[in-house]
């Protein structure tokens, strides 16, 4: 479980964070059928990060609980991310939700007082 979170969830945060397209949003194809967006997020890196909640458990005992909540804190709001930017990006972004959704992330990341990651959506 250990290499899970370091390697395939670690890499999930990291794809999915720099995937995210606020182009990628919900849309009526042509035949007038809804299609979900990703939020430029590919589906395997949207899966990785489903994953931790069952992972959890068995990393108690490596992990601090301290640790544990940060770590759910960052993937919950990476998923979280993504599915704004897939449901409505424009108010997302006009409303502040997304600039929001990053203090959470920055403050989940920093264990020393430090932010260790940066929230940047090039539209």
């Amino acid at each position: 479980m250990e290499r899970w979170v370091v390697g395939e969830l670690a890499d999930a945060v990291e794809r999915a964070m720099g995937a995210l397209d606020p182009g990628g949003c919900d849309r009526m194809d042509r035949d007038g059928a809804a299609v979900d967006g990703g939020g430029g997020v590919d589906a395997a890196a949207v899966a990785d990060l489903a994953g931790l909640p069952f992972a959890l458990l068995e990393v108690a005992g490596w992990l601090s609980s301290g640790q544990q909540v940060r770590l759910l804190a960052a993937v919950g709001t990476v998923t979280a991310i993504v599915r704004l930017l897939a449901n409505d990006p424009g108010s997302a972004i006009e409303h502040g939700e997304l600039s929001r959704m990053c203090a959470i992330l920055a403050y989940a990341a920093r264990p020393d007082g430090v932010a260790l990651v940066s929230c940047a959506i090039e539209l």
